[in-house]
């Protein structure tokens, strides 16, 4: 399976060709970008970050807890993700 149709690639090949974007943008052009701290008050820390029309919101919690008992010199670090 192909990630990208053939048509798709074709159209963007040309509009670089062209010096042009997807979206209309010049080739120097950023979107406007904008990070607001604080967002989640139980959180440790977050932000709501702001590129373009796409929104991103995040929130870190840490906890200082005991090491397991077979790795006392280690820590251990979980991560998870809510979508």
């Amino acid at each position: 399976m192909e990630v990208i149709s053939r048509i798709r690639r074709d159209y963007i090949l040309t509009l670089l060709q062209q010096g042009k974007r997807v979206d209309g943008r010049a080739f120097d052009q950023f979107r406007t970008v904008t990070v607001e701290k604080g967002m989640i008050k139980t959180a440790n820390g977050s932000a709501m970050v702001k590129i373009g029309g796409t929104q991103v919101m995040v929130g870190v919690k840490i906890e200082r807890g005991e090491p397991f008992p077979d790795q006392p010199e280690e820590g251990v670090l979980i991560v998870n993700a809510e979508l």
